[in-house]
């Protein structure tokens, strides 16, 4: 095949030799405006079709194709079932040819000469097309040649490379050279009347992709890319109610790592009451006076955390372990903290009971000792704390959630000694100065109130050491001032 191009590009390389310097200008400009109706269409028509991509769906299918053929060169078979397992969640439908192109992917993957010279492939067969042809081909080569190889021509539905003479003689290459490597599995030796095995047989790998789970994408590469993936999940929320993107076990793992707060974009969920402060731009959160500066304090998770919750303030306010009130307005911030941590000198930590402990002696030493840290901050006090909480909220003595002073007094009115009503009181102060409330788990996860998981996502602590307003953070904030409702009755 590759061959066969490099015959074509000589005589067109020839062809575009004998026209000027305008001309050529006027035939590669041609080429390029043609490679890219080629690729829209394809993807509409072609592949679109082979996959039944969903209309609104912004998956890089291109630069999956690139990594792709990486991972194949490498021989890395779970960055490949990732990459795969992405292509199926961004289709409508999962469909039988990709699962078998993967399995065809995995077999090759452990021959190291033919996943090399599969790898390749569409590199040698981009280079040998003359220089016209390369431009038109920008962009879309590698999708269309390597599934229309692995699925032997199930997505070459209007591929170029197709049209090769040899592409039949390709594909069936790659046929026989899975069946050669199923037979290399079994491959065995006969020595006299016994059986001894290769030792480099290679053994089974799973070799199945797990259609429809839910893996985490790539980050958002702008706020602009963020923004429109809350558009797509609206009309999947519409379509089929909140999917949690995680597990439970997968959400523990992530607030262990405590790698969330190292994620470029974070989402900032509050009252619209704070996009005001004092006549003035509001702020991320609350005012905060710590040891280390005086700035806002909020509490937060991560986009890839709330991006199946779209931008409903029911939903959001549930999976965060929020009361929602249906008379408040409610906002949405998604914060580019590459940009925003800079200007504020922000200090993000996951909430678990040893991490906020380790903040409160750093951050607020004046206020609480580090023995009355230690009673507050564990597992057994907050469940006390909880249930107490619980009761004086369902009194009617409080007037909201937030208010700690009618907390105290429905405390007040308990059959207490003077040692448990203080602690309490401390607790009180500690929800009012940090934060942390009664639905406050100590394990760096919101409690779902949403029927499903127990955890609704890894949340982050944030505490700006500087002042910084929203309207001084620039382009680094995406704010939705008002969120709407879907009213889907969650």
């Amino acid at each position: 095949m590759v061959k066969e191009i490099r015959a074509q590009a000589k005589v067109q390389e020839a062809l575009i030799d004998q026209e000027n310097i305008a001309m050529q200008g006027l035939i590669y400009t041609g080429a390029f405006m043609t490679g890219l109706y080629e690729q829209g269409s394809s993807i509409v028509s072609g592949v679109g079709d082979f996959l039944e991509w969903t209309g609104d769906s912004i998956f890089d299918l291109g630069a999956a194709c690139w990594r792709i053929l990486e991972y194949l060169a490498r021989g890395d078979i779970e960055a490949l079932r990732h990459e795969c397992e992405q292509i199926l969640e961004s289709a409508d439908n999962t469909f039988d040819a990709i699962a078998d192109g993967f399995k065809t992917l995995v077999m090759i993957a452990q021959d190291e000469e033919a996943r090399a010279l599969l790898a390749s492939f569409p590199y040698d067969y981009f280079e040998a097309h003359s220089s016209v042809e390369k431009v038109r081909l920008v962009g879309k080569l590698a999708l269309e040649v390597l599934l229309a190889l692995v699925t032997f021509g199930a997505g070459a539905i209007v591929s170029a490379v197709s049209k090769s003479r040899y592409f039949v003689k390709a594909t069936q290459a790659i046929q026989k050279l899975t069946e050669a490597i199923k037979l290399k599995r079994l491959n065995h030796t006969h020595i006299g009347n016994t059986e001894q095995q290769h030792t480099d047989r290679i053994e089974k790998v799973d070799d199945d992709l797990t259609p429809g789970a839910k893996r985490r994408r790539p980050e958002p590469q702008s706020l602009k890319e963020a923004m429109l993936r809350l558009e797509v999940a609206r009309e999947n929320l519409l379509k089929y109610g909140y999917v949690a993107k995680y597990s439970d076990d997968e959400l523990i793992a992530l607030a262990n790592s405590g790698s969330v707060i190292n994620e470029r974009f974070h989402v900032r969920f509050m009252e619209s009451s704070y996009l005001e402060y004092q006549g003035k731009p509001g702020m991320l959160g609350a005012p905060f006076q710590g040891e280390s500066g005086f700035g806002a304090k909020y509490w937060s998770t991560t986009f890839d955390q709330l991006e199946n919750a779209d931008s409903d303030p029911e939903i959001i306010s549930k999976v965060l372990g929020l009361d929602y009130n249906p008379k408040n307005d409610y906002s949405l911030v998604i914060i580019d903290t590459q940009q925003a941590h800079a200007l504020a000198d922000t200090k993000s930590i996951v909430p678990t009971y040893e991490n906020l402990n380790k903040f409160a002696r750093e951050e607020l030493s004046e206020k609480f000792t580090p023995e009355q840290l230690n009673t507050l901050l564990n597992p057994e006090f907050q469940n006390k704390y909880n249930e107490l909480y619980t009761e004086a909220l369902n009194s009617g003595v409080m007037e909201a959630e937030w208010d700690t002073e009618g907390a105290l007094k429905y405390f007040s009115n308990l059959k207490l000694n003077q040692s448990e009503f203080e602690l309490l009181e401390k607790r009180l102060e500690m929800q009012a100065s940090i934060g942390n409330n009664q639905h406050f788990l100590g394990n760096g996860l919101t409690k779902n109130l949403l029927e499903g998981t127990e955890y609704g996502a890894v949340e982050t602590f944030n505490f700006e050491r500087k002042l910084i307003n929203l309207e001084q953070f620039g382009d680094s904030l995406d704010i939705t001032p008002v969120i709407k409702p879907l009213n889907l009755g969650m």
